[in-house]
């Protein structure tokens, strides 16, 4: 199934997290400035972004997540940044890591590896009679996309951040 109709199928679910903006509901100015920062701003067409994480707090767009129906890409800056067909994806796990002291921060980590950082995606939402995490929802799209595995064991602690390698 493409991401557009996945979307439009959960399209009333995914409206209800609050970090996420779905096509054609997405600021084009918030689309310009992620474009930027996670260095896209050559190759990223705006018209092309179906749902876009927004991790700030004053939504600027410059942190989270953006999905096209063939890519993903992450940036944060305790994660890094990541561009990856959807066609290499394999797995998706949501996890929750610890940062600085108690701070715990929630993400998805892709093919046993990267770990994108999605700090406001910890509220729940209702899928029928059940809720679930909004992390676990996002990682179900990506399933339904991809058709990776979704990996729901509590992975062993990576230690402090950051978790990226440059």
């Amino acid at each position: 199934m493409s991401l557009r109709e996945q979307i439009g199928l959960d399209r009333a679910i995914l409206e209800s997290i609050g970090d996420i903006s779905l096509f054609p509901n997405i600021g084009m100015k918030r689309l310009k400035r992620a474009s930027k920062s996670y260095g896209l701003q050559e190759s990223l067409d705006p018209q092309k972004v179906l749902l876009m994480v927004d991790n700030t707090i004053f939504n600027s767009g410059k942190q989270g997540l953006i999905l096209t129906e063939n890519d993903l890409h992450a940036f944060t800056n305790i994660s890094g940044k990541i561009s990856i067909p959807m066609g290499e994806i394999y797995s998706v796990s949501p996890q929750v890591r610890k940062a600085i002291g108690k701070a715990v921060i929630p993400g998805i980590v892709i093919n046993g590896g990267y770990f994108a950082a999605l700090p406001g995606m910890v509220q729940t939402v209702r899928v029928g009679n059940y809720e679930h995490a909004s992390i676990v929802v996002l990682c179900l799209i990506l399933k339904g996309r991809t058709g990776c595995r979704v990996d729901l064991e509590a992975e062993e602690d990576p230690g402090p951040p950051p978790w990226y390698d440059y």
